[in-house]
C-alpha cells in the first residue's frame, strides 16, 4: 500500500507545486524517473501475467510478434535478470509517453495530462506492470496518432508506427482506422449521432452480440463467452452519457486550432465507443488504447475551458471533476486487490 499511496500523494504535491516553480521539466522528469524504478525494480510476483514473460524470458524462447521478441533479446543481452527485461519494456513505454506527451501537452497542462495516466489503473500500473506486449503496443498507437493528426503527409510513418506496434500486440493493427477517422471533418451533429447509435446498442444488447462480427474477423471468437467487464453497469453508462452531453454542449469551446479538435474529436469518439468495449471484458482492452492519448484532449478541455468560460466554477468542476474520477479509479484498484487479497498486486513488493 505504501507504495501505491507514495505515487498518488506524490503526484499530487508536485502537481500543486508545478505551476509555481520554474524547473518544471525537472520536477516531471523527477517523477517519471521515480515512476520508472518503481516500475522497473519490482518484485516478479507483481503484475498478473509478469511471471509467465518472465518463465518465457529465462527460457530465452521467442514465441510472441518480432518487436516483442526484439524486446526479450535486447533483455538478455544486458543480464539474466528479470528486471532487464522490465527495464527495456519501461524504456519503450515511457520514452514514446514522454515523447508524444512533450510534443503535443502545452507546457502548463504536461503534469496534469501526465497525471491522469498515472492514475489510471489501466495506464501506469496494467501497461507497465502487467499487459507489457500490449503496454508497448499502446505507446506505439499513442505515437501513430501524433503522426497522423498531422496530415496525409506523414501517413508512411504512421502506418510503420501501426507495423511495429503490431509487432507487439496484434490488436494494434485495428488502430489503422485512425486514417479513415482523420478524414471525417467532425461536427457537433456527427457525435451526437454516434453517441445516440451506441448508448441504444449498449442497451439492447449483448456484449457477445455487439463484438460477434468483430471477433470473427480478427480471430477472437474464443472471447464471446468472456464476461462484461466491471464497467458494465447503468450507473456507468449514465456517466459517459452525461460527460459526452456536457461537452458536446460545450463542443466550440474545446479546442481552438485543428490540432487540439483533432484530439478532441477522438476523445469524443472513443467515449462513444466505451459504451460498445465495455460489454465484454476483452473488448474493453482495445478502449484502454484510446487511454494514452485521453489525457492530451482532456488537457486541452480544460485549458480552453478556462480560458473561455466566464463562470470560474464550471471550469473548476470540470478539472476537479476529471481528476476525482481518474483518483477514484486508482484507488478502487488498489482496494479491490487489497480486498481480493491479490498477491499479485499487493503488497507491492520490490525485487530483492
Amino acid at each position: 500500500m505504501l507504495v501505491y499511496f507514495l505515487v498518488f500523494i506524490g503526484a499530487a504535491i508536485i502537481g500543486l507545486l508545478y505551476r509555481r516553480v520554474k524547473e518544471k521539466r525537472l520536477c516531471s522528469g523527477i517523477f517519471i524517473f521515480l515512476l520508472f524504478c518503481i516500475s522497473t525494480l519490482r518484485s516478479a510476483d507483481i503484475g498478473s501475467d509478469y511471471r509467465t514473460y518472465i518463465s518465457i524470458f529465462n527460457q530465452e524462447l521467442y514465441i510472441y510478434g518480432k518487436g516483442y521478441n526484439l524486446i526479450n533479446y535486447l533483455a538478455s543481452l544486458l543480464g539474466d535478470s528479470y528486471v532487464w527485461l522490465a527495464m527495456m519494456v519501461n524504456i519503450v513505454i515511457f520514452t514514446l509517453l514522454g515523447y508524444v506527451y512533450k510534443k503535443e501537452v502545452d507546457k502548463k497542462y504536461y503534469f496534469f495530462a501526465l497525471t491522469l495516466w498515472v492514475l489510471n489503473p489501466y495506464c501506469f500500473i496494467q501497461s507497465s506492470m502487467n499487459i507489457l506486449r500490449q503496454g508497448c503496443a499502446m505507446a506505439c498507437v499513442l505515437v501513430a496518432v501524433y503522426y497522423i493528426r498531422r496530415g496525409r503527409g506523414k501517413l508512411l510513418n504512421f502506418l510503420i508506427c501501426i507495423l511495429i506496434a503490431g509487432s507487439f500486440h496484434k490488436s494494434a493493427y485495428f488502430f489503422v482506422m485512425l486514417f479513415p477517422f482523420g478524414l471525417v471533418h467532425w461536427k457537433r451533429p456527427y457525435h451526437i449521432l454516434l453517441l445516440a447509435v451506441c448508448t441504444v446498442l449498449n442497451l439492447l444488447f449483448s456484449g457477445s452480440q455487439l463484438i460477434q462480427p468483430f471477433a470473427k474477423f480478427l480471430g477472437y471468437s474464443g472471447y464471446l463467452t468472456v464476461k462484461p467487464s466491471q464497467f458494465d453497469m447503468p450507473v456507468f453508462t449514465l456517466l459517459i452519457v452525461f460527460v459526452s452531453l456536457y461537452l458536446m454542449y460545450r463542443y466550440p469551446l474545446l479546442y481552438t486550432n485543428e490540432k487540439e479538435k483533432w484530439y478532441v474529436d477522438l476523445y469524443l469518439v472513443s467515449l462513444s465507443a466505451l459504451l460498445i468495449l465495455v460489454k465484454n471484458d476483452i473488448a474493453y482492452r482495445m478502449y484502454i488504447y484510446f487511454s494514452f492519448a485521453a489525457p492530451i484532449a482532456i488537457s486541452y478541455i480544460v485549458k480552453n475551458l478556462s480560458a473561455k468560460v466566464r463562470r470560474a466554477v464550471e471550469t473548476w468542476l470540470v478539472q476537479t471533476g476529471y481528476l476525482a474520477y481518474y483518483s477514484a479509479m486508482y484507488w478502487l484498484f488498489v482496494l479491490l486487490q487489497m480486498i481480493n487479497h491479490n498477491e499479485k498486486y499487493f503488497p507491492y513488493r520490490f525485487f530483492w
